[in-house]
C-alpha cells in the first residue's frame, strides 16, 4: 500500500476553555529609544483575537480563554516578539514589551509589474500545497503573493519563504488569515508547513453565505484531529463517529492488501482507548498517549480517496514521535511537531484551518439591512428566582426580564412566555404560561414534596426566541437539595455592579422580628431621576449561602449577542400576543379530516367561525385567558352533531441543559435543613396532587345571577349603565366614594373614605398616600411627611361574574375596568366594605360586575373543551409582626424571609419596601434585580445584620 506522508507544524496556541475568560492588556515600545510604538499588531497566536496598539502602544485584549495562549507582538522594522503567557478567570495580564528593531536591513527590492515564468510556475506549485486543491483550496486567494519567494535548493525540496505576512482571503470558510510563514518544506512524500496566523472575519454579503460559511466551517472541523482527541478527552469516541485500529502484536507489517475485512483481527485490530487520557502539566492540559502508529476511521465523512476498496469513509494513520500528544480541554494540540499523519487528515491544508476560538455551535453574523432588522427583531428574556437552590415541596418564585434588539419593538414582540422546569433527562415536570406586561413577567413553581434530589433547570422562552434556536433561550440550572443537605457555600456577598441604585436602610442592624425600612434611589447614568421595576429577594445567608458555583446577575444575563444565528430565508414561528389553542377535529371514526367549526368562548361571550386543514388541524390566536376557559364546539353533518375535538399538546423545544457541567458543593448533614414556614403552608391546609376539579354552571338568563359577596352598597344597572360611554364616567357619576383616577400610565380605582361627608371642593385636594408621595390625580399629599416612602392604597377587591380578578404586576384593577365595553356590562354592585368571602382584600370595598350573557351552549350540541389559559403568580406570603390579629406563637426560621416581584421606583426616582426579620439572628442578604424604564438591567446586593436578643 502506497503511503504519503504530511507534516501540518501549524504552531498552535494553547487556548483553555471557552467559557471563562481573562483579559490581556500593556504597552509596547521601542527597546532602545523607549518610544512607544503605534499600531503594532498583538494577537493570540491562531486565533480571532487580537488588537492594535494605540498611539501611546497600548493595547487590550477581551474574553481571552484561560490556559497558556501564546502572544504574538509584531511591527515592521522589529523582531516579532512570541511568548506563552498564562490567563486566569476575570483577571487581566498586564504585560510591558520592548521589540528589538532589525539590524539588518532587507535588501532593496524592485517591486515589478509581472515576475518570470519560473516563478509563477514556482507560485502555483506552492498554492496548490500551502492551500490545497480541494473545493476549500480554490475558494482561497492570496493577496500579496509578491512578498513570496523560492530559493534554490538541491535535489526535489521544494521551499519557499515570505518577507511579510500571507494575506489569505478565505472565502469558504469566512476568514482573512494573517499568516507568519516560518518554514516551508515539500518533496515527493511529504510537506511541511510551520507558521502563526491571525484570522479576521470575513463580512458576508448575504445570509446564504452566512450560512454556507457556518456548515463549511464545521464540516473542517468534523473529522479533524481537533476533534479525534476532543472526543477522546469526553470519551465520546465512539458517538462522534471514531474508530481506532492498531497493528496486531505492534509489529508493522509491509505486506498489506486494500481490503480492510481482510486486514481486521489479522494484521489489525480495534484498539481500546481506555486510559489514553491522562492530567496534563495543569488544569487546562491533557496527556494523550496512543503509542505507536493509530488508524483512525472516521465514519461519518465519505472520502473522494478510499484507502480500502471496501471502506468509503475517511481513514487517518497518526503517529506520535514520543507516544503522546500534550493537548488542551478542547483537543487543541500544544505540541503539534511531535505529530504526523498520512491518509486524509494529512490532506488538510491552510485552506482547512479553523482559529482555536472557533466553536462548533458559532454563527456568522451579517451585515447589512437584513442583519439590522433581524437583531431588531431579536428578544431576550432573563428569570430571577427567589433563591439559587431548593428543597422538595418548597415553592420556587421567580420574575421575568425582557431586553430586545431595538427598544422600539417592545411593543410588537411577544407578550407570551414558556417558563418550563425540567429534570437532569431535559423531561419537562411542570411548565407556566406568564403573559408578559411592559416588558415583565412573573409566575412560580410548587416542587411536588416528593421531588428526587437532584440537578433541575429551568427553561424559559417565547415562541419567536425558537426562530433563533435553542441558544438564544434562558436557562437557570435548579439544584434540589435532599433534606439533610446544605450548599457548601460562600458568605462573601457580590458588591453592588451598578452605582445608579442606592440602596439606604434606616438602621445599622435589627433584633427579631423587627420591621426592616428599605428606600431606593435610582438615576441614570447622566445621575438624573429615574423610575425603574425591580424585584427583591431576601434570604438567611446562614441556610442560604451564596452560591459561587453560579453567577447570577440580571446585566451580563439580559445582553444581546453581538452574533446572531440567522433563522433562514423566513421565520417558521410567529410572535404570540395571547395564548394559542391548538386542536384537531375528529370524525365519529375517529379520523383527522377538514371540517367547519363553530366555537363558542364561555357563555356566547365570544363566538367565530374556523374551518381545520385537511389534516383537521386548527388553532386559535390572542387568547386573553387566565386559568382554565370553557370553550364549546360544534361541528354538523347532516343538521347533527358530528365528530369530536381534542386539544393537541403544546410543542416543547429542546433544551441544550447538561446537568454535568454544574459541580455543585454540598455538604450531608445530621439534621432535616429545610424549615418549613407555617407562612408557606396554612395549618388548616390539606395537599392534593394531581385533582382536576370541574363543574358546570347553571345559568339562567331570565334573572340576574346572585351577587355571592352580598348586594352592593350601589347598584348600578339597566339605562344607568347605556347611557355612560366609559367605566370613569359611570363610576365618576354613580358611585360615590369612589373614583377612576389617570396617573398618566395606568389607570387606578381609588376608595376616598368619608367622601359623602365632604363638600364636593374639598374631594379635588383629598391627599392620598402613595409611593414616592405622589398621588394618582398628579397631587402632592400632605399627609406624606415622612422620608421614608408610604405604601400605595390598595385598590377595592374586583369580580366579575362572582370571581376575584387577580391583577398581574403591570395592571391595576383600574386599568382592568377601563378594558371592559360598557355595552357588555349587565350591572355593577359596589360595596364600601367587602364580605367575608373576600378576606383582608375586601377592606378597601368590593366593586362587583356582571356581564350580560346567555346560557352556555348545549352539550347535545356542542362539545366542551377546557383550555388552559395564562398562569396567575400566587402571593409570596410573610408575617406582619405588628398585627394584632395574626397567630405569632410559632417559632420563625424563615430561610427566604421576602420575596417580591413588583418593587416600584417611581419617576423622581424613589422606590421602598419593607419585612419583617426572623428569630435568627445573623445576617441577609437583599438581592435586587430590574431594569430602569429606559430597559438599563440592574443588579444590586445588600447585607445586614441582625442581632441576637
Amino acid at each position: 500500500m502506497a503511503k504519503t506522508y504530511c507534516l501540518i507544524l501549524f504552531c498552535f496556541a494553547a487556548v483553555a476553555s471557552f467559557a471563562q475568560t481573562g483579559s490581556i492588556s500593556g504597552r509596547v515600545i521601542d527597546s532602545e529609544s523607549l518610544e512607544p510604538l503605534p499600531f503594532a499588531n498583538v494577537f493570540i497566536n491562531n486565533t480571532t483575537l487580537g488588537t492594535s496598539t494605540s498611539d501611546k502602544g497600548e493595547f487590550t485584549i477581551k474574553d481571552v480563554p484561560v490556559g497558556t495562549p501564546e502572544l504574538i507582538f509584531s511591527f515592521i522594522g522589529y523582531q516579532a516578539y512570541q511568548v506563552r503567557v498564562t490567563v486566569k478567570d476575570g483577571e487581566v495580564l498586564r504585560m510591558n514589551i520592548k521589540l528589538i528593531p532589525l539590524k539588518e536591513q532587507l535588501a532593496e527590492v524592485q517591486v515589478k509589474g509581472t515576475r518570470d515564468k519560473a516563478w509563477e510556475k514556482q507560485l502555483k506549485k506552492f498554492e496548490k500545497i500551502f492551500l490545497g486543491s480541494d473545493d476549500l483550496g480554490r475558494q482561497c486567494k492570496i493577496l500579496n503573493p509578491a512578498e513570496i519567494d523560492f530559493p534554490k535548493t538541491e535535489g526535489d525540496v521544494f521551499k519557499a519563504v515570505a518577507s511579510a505576512p500571507i494575506d489569505i482571503e478565505n472565502r469558504a470558510l469566512g476568514y482573512m488569515v494573517h499568516y507568519y510563514l516560518k518554514s516551508f518544506t515539500s518533496d515527493d512524500v511529504s510537506y511541511a508547513i510551520v507558521g502563526n496566523a491571525r484570522f479576521e472575519e470575513l463580512s458576508p454579503v448575504n445570509a446564504e453565505e452566512a450560512s454556507r460559511w457556518v456548515a463549511n466551517r464545521k464540516d473542517a472541523y468534523l473529522g479533524s484531529a481537533r476533534h479525534l482527541f476532543k472526543a477522546l478527552i469526553d470519551d465520546r469516541l465512539t458517538e462522534e463517529g471514531f474508530r481506532l485500529y492498531t497493528t496486531r502484536g505492534g509489529v508493522a507489517v509491509t505486506a498489506r492488501t486494500r481490503v480492510f475485512a481482510n486486514e481486521l483481527d489479522k494484521n489489525i485490530v480495534p484498539f481500546k482507548p481506555s486510559g489514553v487520557v491522562s492530567p496534563g502539566a495543569n488544569m487546562y492540559e491533557r496527556k494523550i498517549t496512543l503509542g505507536g502508529k493509530i488508524e483512525v476511521h472516521y465514519l461519518n465523512d465519505p472520502t473522494i480517496r478510499p484507502a480500502y476498496t471496501d471502506v468509503p469513509h475517511a481513514v487517518t494513520w497518526l503517529e506520535m514521535k514520543n507516544g503522546f500528544v500534550r493537548t488542551n480541554l478542547e483537543g487543541i494540540m500544544l505540541n503539534p511537531l511531535e505529530v504526523v499523519y498520512s491518509g486524509d487528515m494529512g490532506m488538510a491544508r491552510v485552506s482547512n484551518m479553523l482559529p482555536l476560538d472557533y466553536q462548533t455551535n458559532g454563527v456568522v453574523k451579517v451585515k447589512g439591512e437584513k442583519q439590522v432588522e433581524v437583531l431588531k427583531m431579536y428578544e431576550k428574556t432573563y428569570l430571577h428566582t427567589s433563591k439559587s437552590f431548593y428543597y422538595p415541596g418548597e415553592i420556587l418564585w421567580f420574575k421575568a426580564y425582557m431586553n430586545y434588539g431595538a427598544r422600539d419593538m417592545r411593543d410588537t414582540l411577544s407578550t407570551v412566555l414558556y417558563v418550563d422546569l425540567i429534570d437532569s433527562d431535559r423531561k419537562v415536570l411542570q411548565s407556566k404560561t406568564v403573559r408578559i406586561e411592559n416588558t415583565i413577567a412573573a409566575g412560580d413553581f410548587n416542587l411536588p414534596n416528593k421531588l428526587k434530589p437532584g440537578m433541575y433547570a429551568l427553561v424559559a422562552y417565547t415562541n419567536w426566541m425558537r426562530n433563533f434556536g435553542s441558544k438564544s433561550y434562558f436557562i437557570k440550572p435548579i439544584p434540589v437539595l435532599d433534606l439533610y443537605e446544605k450548599i457548601n457555600g460562600s458568605g462573601v456577598v457580590s458588591a453592588s455592579n451598578s452605582r445608579e441604585l442606592e440602596i439606604e436602610t434606616d438602621k445599622e442592624s435589627y433584633g427579631p422580628r423587627e420591621l426592616v425600612k428599605v428606600t431606593l434611589n435610582l438615576l441614570d447614568e447622566a445621575e438624573k431621576p429615574v423610575g425603574g421595576n425591580f424585584s427583591v429577594s431576601v434570604t438567611d445567608l446562614t441556610q442560604v449561602p451564596v452560591a459561587t458555583w453560579v453567577k447570577e446577575d440580571i446585566v451580563p444575563g439580559m445582553a444581546i449577542p453581538g452574533n446572531v444565528e440567522l433563522p433562514g430565508n423566513k421565520f417558521t414561528q410567529r410572535v404570540e400576543y395571547g395564548v394559542t389553542w391548538r386542536g384537531e377535529f375528529l370524525s365519529d371514526t375517529r379520523k383527522r379530516e377538514k371540517t367547519d367549526l363553530t366555537v363558542v368562548q364561555g357563555a356566547f361571550e365570544n363566538v367565530q367561525k374556523i374551518t381545520t386543514d385537511e389534516n383537521g388541524a386548527f388553532s386559535i390566536l390572542n387568547l386573553d385567558i387566565y386559568d382554565s376557559v370553557l370553550f364549546s364546539v360544534q361541528a354538523l353533518k347532516k343538521g347533527q352533531l358530528y365528530g369530536s375535538v381534542e386539544t393537541k399538546p403544546r410543542d416543547i423545544p429542546f433544551a441544550e441543559f447538561k446537568p454535568t457541567d454544574y459541580n455543585v458543593p454540598i455538604e450531608r448533614k445530621g439534621s432535616i435543613q429545610r424549615v418549613i414556614s407555617p407562612y408557606e403552608v396554612p395549618k388548616d391546609a390539606i395537599l392534593l396532587e394531581n385533582v382536576t376539579v370541574r363543574s358546570t354552571k347553571l345559568f339562567d338568563s331570565t334573572r340576574h345571577v346572585p351577587n355571592l359577596f352580598g348586594r352592593g352598597d350601589v347598584v348600578i344597572q339597566g339605562e344607568d349603565i347605556n347611557r355612560f360611554g366609559s367605566m370613569e364616567a359611570l363610576i365618576r357619576q354613580k358611585a360615590l366614594g369612589f373614583r377612576l383616577n389617570f396617573d398618566g400610565t395606568h389607570w387606578r380605582l381609588i376608595h376616598i373614605r368619608g367622601e359623602a361627608s365632604m363638600p364636593p371642593a374639598a374631594l379635588e385636594n383629598v391627599a392620598i398616600q402613595v409611593q414616592g408621595g405622589r398621588s394618582a390625580d398628579g397631587l402632592y399629599g400632605s399627609m406624606n411627611t415622612n422620608p421614608m416612602r408610604i405604601d400605595r392604597t390598595p385598590e377595592p377587591t374586583l369580580t366579575i361574574d362572582n370571581r376575584v380578578q387577580t391583577i398581574s404586576s403591570g395592571e391595576t384593577i383600574g386599568d382592568r375596568l377601563m378594558y371592559m365595553e360598557i355595552q357588555s356590562i349587565d350591572r355593577v354592585e359596589i360595596s364600601s366594605v367587602g364580605s367575608s368571602y373576600t378576606g383582608s382584600q375586601g377592606s378597601y370595598g368590593i366593586v362587583s360586575v356582571f356581564l350580560k350573557k346567555g346560557t352556555p351552549p348545549s352539550k347535545s350540541t356542542f362539545h366542551r373543551v377546557f383550555v388552559k389559559g395564562f398562569d396567575f403568580p400566587q402571593e409570596f406570603k410573610s408575617p406582619d409582626y405588628a398585627s394584632t390579629t395574626e397567630d405569632h406563637s410559632q417559632g420563625d426560621y424563615r430561610a427566604l424571609l421576602y420575596w417580591n416581584r413588583s418593587v416600584r421606583v417611581d419617576a423622581g426616582g424613589w422606590g421602598q419596601f419593607s419585612f419583617y426579620t426572623s428569630d435568627l439572628s445573623g445576617q441577609y442578604r437583599m438581592v435586587i434585580e430590574g431594569v430602569n424604564f429606559e430597559g438599563r438591567p440592574i443588579h444590586v446586593e445588600k447585607v445586614i445584620t441582625v442581632e441576637p436578643k
